[in-house]
């Protein structure tokens, strides 16, 4: 029986291990070996917010860019303005393209530790849902954010509204 002979001649089949190697060398065999992430300051939980695109019907969102001008936590069982917690972004401005494609990691900060009714995304205009977060002190919560993309008031900008949540409280 005769044998088939391979595509990529030998001649570029070592050089090109050799540099897959090097290249690969210095990662870690898998990714959760990276080192564990620092604890919050006492007093306080850690929060990380991802936004997930909240397909309705198989649509395709709006080809544009999406600019996110802030992120807050409303403190539970307080009124008014000054009970907003606001998040640092992680990224202030992406593609509907790249929102597609998979999961945007939006912001990941220590939050005083309690209880939280509401998120508010201001993205193209002011967007929020009631939320039922209770962050203890040293936990570490994620969020998933379903958002909706909408056209924006300037031609090819968009805007996010806010469609639901889901938290996971980790350990």
């Amino acid at each position: 029986m005769a044998q088939r002979a391979s595509v990529i001649p030998i001649n570029l089949r070592v050089p090109g291990l050799a540099l897959a190697l090097f290249l690969l060398g210095p990662m870690p065999a898998h990714p959760t070996h990276a080192p564990p992430p620092p604890p919050p300051p006492p007093g306080h939980g850690q929060v990380v917010i991802r936004l997930a695109l909240g397909v309705e019907g198989g649509e395709a969102p709006p080809a544009g860019q999406i600019g996110v001008q802030g992120l807050e936590l409303h403190r539970a069982g307080v009124a008014g303005e000054g009970n907003w917690v606001s998040l640092p972004l992680m990224w202030s401005q992406f593609s509907s393209r790249d929102l597609s494609l998979g999961m945007i990691w939006i912001a990941d900060a220590p939050v005083p530790a309690g209880e939280f009714d509401q998120i508010r995304l201001d993205a193209g205009g002011r967007s929020q849902i009631p939320l039922g977060l209770r962050l203890a002190s040293g936990r570490r919560a994620v969020l998933i954010l379903k958002v909706g993309v909408q056209a924006g008031a300037r031609p090819g900008s968009l805007r996010l509204t806010l469609k639901g949540a889901q938290i996971l409280v980790l350990s």
